[in-house]
């Protein structure tokens, strides 16, 4: 049985992966997201999640994407949305910045742009989106967060797991 491309449990793991990020920028930082201008590199299932909680919460969200497409859907909801050689121009202004793309997407040349003490976490999996080394040899709050949904939502990220199993055996959806 596989649970690769179960597109209900991908969607839920994608909201619960970012209600995590933001608890964890939130217990670190000492501003307000409701007040801050953060960024959201990348727009996939995590990235659209993140984006419309931090919208949420009245953050002043910058989306930066690579295709056309994923910016026009940012801003229809409601973020400022860039490419990614423009995030360069738009990075200094930024308190914390979210990192989804699997691929290396801020490097040194990136990360200097930051403001000193800008948070920046890593949501990505290997190879990993942040050069972490950089990030702080720069001064910045950089990290990591592995086990990302279970570590936040152990009992919603196993109640979706258990539904995802059901589905696959069943061959059909069981969502509750």
């Amino acid at each position: 049985m596989s649970l690769n491309g179960n597109e209900h449990l991908t969607l839920r793991y994608a909201v619960y992966t970012a209600e995590g990020a933001i608890h964890s920028v939130s217990e670190r930082a000492l501003f307000s997201l409701s007040e801050a201008n953060v960024m959201v590199v990348g727009y996939g299932r995590i990235g659209r999640a993140l984006t419309g909680m931090l919208l949420g919460y009245g953050a002043k969200v910058t989306v930066a994407a690579r295709s056309p497409e994923a910016r026009n859907m940012a801003e229809r909801a409601g973020a400022r949305a860039v490419d990614m050689e423009e995030m360069l121009l738009h990075l200094p202004s930024h308190r914390a910045v979210f990192s989804t793309p699997p691929q290396r997407v801020l490097e040194a040349r990136q990360l200097s742009c930051l403001r000193q003490g800008a948070m920046v976490l890593d949501l990505s999996s290997p190879p990993y989106g942040v050069d972490l080394k950089a990030a702080q040899t720069l001064g910045l709050n950089a990290w990591r967060e592995p086990g990302l949904p279970g570590r936040f939502c152990p009992e919603s990220a196993g109640r979706a797991l258990l539904c995802a199993i059901r589905e696959a055996k069943k061959g059909g959806v069981t969502y509750e």
